[in-house]
């Protein structure tokens, strides 16, 4: 089960070598120290806890801790444990959840979580605390697998685009429309696909402002930039198999 979710993750950390995905550069598409099931038996018994099955063969395939969404997860002994001794939190807990654990540090302060006791073992739920709490996912494995399908098409997009030599200004802006990625970010995207690590002496990645539905039409590069994306790609395609 895992084996796919590893080739995900390689195929998505030689795609974007200069970590454009929000907060990769922080995990850098690597894990920690593979856990024994020894490691395993000992957490839970000091936590008074059970472990689900798909977070004990995760730890043991990949390792304690690293790659995933936003900053990725954590290592074991950072895992936040949740029961209703050390969170007062009424509308949380019920048949369905009797405790979890919060495995994955988020943006703007939450986690991702699974939960450990209850009728949804096993499944993820989003937390903030006072703030909110609900299911994402049915399982490790899907959480996982949504992530990297959803980061792996964008470069998969790109790549096609190259492939069929749609200009430059059109793959941006269609992703755009399609997707909701910001020009800025395709750029350092293309840049990444194709190994393109100087990009910043030519392309002001931080001069490029946010655009909206209402005024991405008007995104253009200058003909220079656009000129020098496309001799990058060239180079690119001479040094690869075909892509």
């Amino acid at each position: 089960m895992w084996e796919i979710i590893e080739k995900k993750v390689q195929l998505l950390k030689q795609y974007d070598n200069l970590y454009t995905v929000f907060d990769s550069s922080f995990h850098k598409y690597k894990f920690g120290e593979r856990k024994k099931t020894s490691d395993l038996l000992i957490f839970e018994t000091n936590n008074n806890i059970l472990l689900p099955e798909q977070l004990c063969s995760f730890l043991k395939y990949f390792g304690d801790g690293g790659a995933g969404p936003d900053w990725g997860m954590y290592s074991l002994d950072k895992f936040n444990i949740y029961n209703p001794n050390n969170l007062h939190e009424e509308d949380i807990f019920n048949d369905n959840v009797e405790g979890f654990l919060g495995i994955i540090d988020r943006y703007y302060s939450y986690e991702s979580c699974i939960i450990t006791s209850g009728k949804h073992f096993g499944q993820i739920y989003s937390f903030e605390e006072n703030s909110f709490f609900f299911k994402t996912h049915d399982s490790l494995f899907d959480f996982y697998l949504e992530w990297l399908n959803i980061e792996l098409s964008q470069f998969q997009f790109i790549l096609d685009a190259i492939k069929l030599n749609h200009s430059i200004n059109s793959t941006i802006i269609e992703i755009f429309n399609l997707k909701k990625i910001q020009p800025r970010i395709t750029l350092k995207k293309i840049s990444s696909l194709i190994n393109w690590k100087n990009f910043r002496n030519v392309i002001n990645i931080d001069k490029i402002p946010d655009y909206t539905t209402e005024n991405i039409s008007d995104f253009s590069l200058s003909k220079n930039i656009e000129l020098e994306i496309k001799a990058q790609i060239l180079l690119f395609k001479s040094n690869q198999n075909p892509i």
